[in-house]
């Protein structure tokens, strides 16, 4: 095996490393920054144009780090291979804000596509994938959809296994959804052009923990939800956005089980008063656990807010009332402002400051998720983030180079990390008193010709507990990615990404774990105008990693696909 790495590792260099800035000038759609907004802040609806200097801020999001900030930049690929499987509940839908409170004529079918977000050629589409790697590990995808000037479906599925690297790190994981959208006609003003969906949507996975104790112990995990939503941004008057949504989360672990279900809803509108625009948005998420446990779960968020400009200063003010109550964990009820400051410097650089405490609700679909080794009987409690302090810069060098710096500081009451008492491989949800996070982060990307693109970021963070004195397991005190896209003539593509953690510890005494490296090599070849040959090499330096103590990390693999889209 380590031959054939090695000469893959010439191919590679042979492949990229020539004429960087004097390949052949073959046009390349460059990808931009994929910037996922606060999920509670009034910037996932607003795009005013004359706020530009209200940039997201970095966050740097690996499964093991449960204490981190609000925001987050990912290193955009080429191209990606698949969206995440886990979705927001309640996505940002409300869009062009302050375009929405002026009156608008009757928009064609190009502007309520654009609007909407649909496709402006009709038909039948779709994308069929399928994958063999290392360890015997297929991998099958499909979707299929049809659009028309008013409606769209969508149905999807996939199934994925591994007989695993290491005994009993075996694993199966399947997903399907079937969605639908509308867009209804009218001569009311609040169902004109409104949009209404649906979607239906499971996904499951079986694992064993193969790192702990008892290494044969299984686990299944099932999702499924049903979510129903409308919204209408051409009426001019109370544009709006509606959402419910009924779920439903299963962990088994051998012969115990318990499940999380419960009903979300939300609204969110727009309207002027007193010569401002405002915004009024409500969630509420009530939730019970049954089976082996027991308990409910419930959390309420109403929030209102304007905004303005005062010279080249854009504000936001805001006001928040929320409660969250976890199974096993008392009610708490909480009032905070959220404000946001920001300004253009100049043509190139854009300040943003932010204050946003917030109250965030834990569910167990959550705490399964960020550790797929953690006990269903894990104790479930909010945190209260009382302080939350955001600086950041983001600069446009010019066409080819943008960079986002960020300052941030929180405080949290009953702020959770990951700790395993017994030492057998099974963790818990811990919980301190209160504890502060420092963190400096930095991302950059940068177009270096038409065929090379690359992209980095950067983070460093301070975490101490306030009341005690001991490491936080599994924080890194450092992080650090790398990628790189190298297009070669018109078919083929070569994209090394790599990663580092630094500084964690295992344990609160200080038991250190070894550095995080990992190098991931993937190559695609358009066969075809719509048949794409993929080439994916995971862990290409072997690296004997541990997200999680005692579980290794998938070793040096191989893996080929095809994908296909019509």
């Amino acid at each position: 095996m380590s031959l054939v790495r090695n000469a893959i590792c010439a191919i590679l260099l042979a492949a990229c490393g020539t004429d960087i800035l004097f390949g052949q000038q073959d046009i390349k759609v460059t990808p931009t920054i994929n910037i996922r907004m606060k999920k509670d802040s009034l910037e996932t609806v607003r795009q005013d144009s004359q706020a530009v200097a209200q940039v997201p801020l970095p966050e740097f999001d690996i499964p093991e780090y449960v204490i981190t900030g609000t925001a987050t930049i990912d290193l955009p690929p080429a191209e990606r291979a698949a969206t995440d499987a886990v979705t927001t509940a309640f996505p940002p839908v409300l869009r062009a804000m302050r375009s929405t409170l002026r009156d608008r004529s009757i928009e064609g079918p190009n502007e309520r596509n654009a609007t909407y977000g649909f496709q402006s050629v009709y038909g039948w589409n779709g994308r069929a994938f399928a994958s063999i790697g290392t360890f015997f590990t297929p991998r099958l995808e499909a979707w299929v959809g049809r659009s028309d000037e008013r409606y769209r479906v969508d149905v999807d599925a996939g199934y994925g296994r591994t007989k695993g690297w290491v005994r009993s790190s075996d694993r199966t994981e399947a997903n399907g959804s079937v969605a639908g959208t509308y867009v209804l006609s009218g001569d009311s003003p609040l169902i004109q052009d409104a949009q209404v969906d649906a979607r239906a949507g499971f996904r499951s996975a079986a694992y064993r923990f193969f790192g702990s104790m008892v290494p044969d112990l299984r686990r299944e995990v099932s999702h499924t939800d049903v979510t129903v939503g409308a919204q209408c941004l051409s009426n001019g008057e109370l544009p709006y956005a509606l959402r419910l949504s009924i779920y439903s989360m299963k962990a088994s672990d051998s012969a115990r089980a318990v499940n999380e279900g419960g009903i979300r809803f939300g609204v969110r509108t727009l309207f002027e008063a007193l010569a401002l625009p405002w915004e009024l948005s409500f969630r509420i998420d009530n939730g019970n656990l049954s089976g082996f446990r027991r308990g409910s779960q419930s959390y309420f968020h109403l929030e209102a807010g304007t905004w303005t400009d005062i010279g080249p200063v854009s504000l936001t003010i805001a006001a928040r009332v929320m409660s969250a109550r976890s199974a096993g964990s008392s009610q708490l009820l909480r009032f905070y402002p959220h404000i946001t400051a920001s300004t253009a410097l100049d043509g190139i650089h854009a300040l943003h400051l932010a204050f946003a405490p917030t109250l965030e609700h834990r569910t167990l679909a959550a705490a399964v998720s960020e550790n797929p080794y953690v006990s269903s009987q894990t104790m479930l409690r909010p945190t209260d983030v009382r302080q939350m302090w955001t600086l950041s810069l983001s600069s446009n060098w010019n066409s080819r180079i943008q960079t986002v710096g960020s300052v941030e500081y929180r405080h949290a009451a009953d702020a959770p990390y990951s700790l395993d008492t017994s030492s057998i491989g099974i963790w818990s949800l811990a919980y301190a008193p209160s504890a502060s996070i420092f963190a400096l982060n930095v991302a950059a990307v940068a177009t270096l010709s038409p065929n090379d693109y690359f992209a980095s970021k950067f983070a460093i963070r301070s975490v101490r507990f306030d009341q005690i004195d001991s490491h936080v397991p599994y924080v890194p005190k450092a992080e650090l990615e790398l990628a790189y896209t190298r297009s070669i003539g018109t078919a083929l593509s070569v994209s090394p990404r790599m990663f580092g953690s630094f500084g964690r510890v295992a344990d609160p005494t200080g038991a250190t774990l070894p550095t995080l490296w990992q190098l991931d090599v993937r190559a695609e070849y358009r066969l075809l105008p719509n048949v794409m040959m993929l080439l994916d090499l995971s862990n290409l330096l072997d690296r004997s990693n541990e997200t999680w103590r005692g579980y290794r990390d998938r070793p040096f693999s191989i893996t080929l696909g095809i994908d296909v889209r019509w």
